[in-house]
């Protein structure tokens, strides 16, 4: 990332406050991540008890944030052997609120201050009236999410929405493994999970190998 801000300041078409911004943001991604760990461990053990029963979750996030919603899915089936989606926010009214029917019944949404936040916030209301369990993340005080979810989880930080979904992946990750270990799995050495490569030293380094496609 970087590097692509130094493409970027080369290349010019983006202001220099806005990549200073971007490049302190992304400076201070490690010490946020930590703060997201503190501040969400307690209440996503809690949500991770009261989730082991389900039989489906949506990850929803929106913009940059989409990419952490699949994260989240593919965790969730990895780690803790449950059904999950990772959807656009914009995209649940396609259909997919149809299965917030019992079938699926938890939907995490995933909602930083940012352009996309509107969205998750319409979604959050919709799903509100819904019989779902619905559990949210985004930035602590945000009433917006707060008022209509089951249960908030707020971090205690700003950060920019493109840097979103680093800062808040710790959550998500923690959630997803207390998840696991409330529902007896091995988070460790999830079953039927396997590396597809191996990591072979090659003139003094370590490079990993794709070694199977199945």
């Amino acid at each position: 990332m970087l590097v692509g801000l130094a493409v970027a300041r080369a290349a010019g078409g983006v202001s220099t406050d806005r990549l200073d911004a971007m490049e302190a943001g992304l400076l201070a991604l490690p010490g946020l991540a930590s703060q997201a760990l503190a501040a969400a461990d307690a209440p996503v053990r809690a949500l991770a008890a009261q989730c082991a029963e389900a039989t489906g979750m949506f990850f929803i996030g929106n913009g940059p944030n989409y990419a952490l919603a699949l994260e989240g899915m593919l965790k969730a089936r990895e780690c803790a052997g449950v059904h999950a989606d990772g959807i656009p926010a914009n995209e649940m009214r396609h259909g997919y609120m149809n299965a917030v029917r019992g079938a699926m019944p938890v939907a995490f949404l995933i909602g930083p201050p940012g352009r996309g936040h509107q969205s998750v916030a319409s979604i959050a209301r919709t799903l509100g009236r819904l019989p779902a369990t619905l559990i949210a993340l985004g930035r602590e005080g945000d009433w917006d999410l707060r008022g209509v979810a089951d249960t908030f989880v707020g971090l205690p930080f700003d950060v920019d929405e493109f840097l979103a979904p680093v800062a808040y992946a710790p959550a998500i990750q923690l959630f997803v493994v207390y998840l696991g270990m409330a529902r007896g799995q091995n988070v460790d050495h999830p079953a039927e999970s396997e590396m597809v490569g191996s990591y072979r030293e090659v003139d003094g380094r370590l490079v990993y190998y794709i070694d199977k496609f199945e």
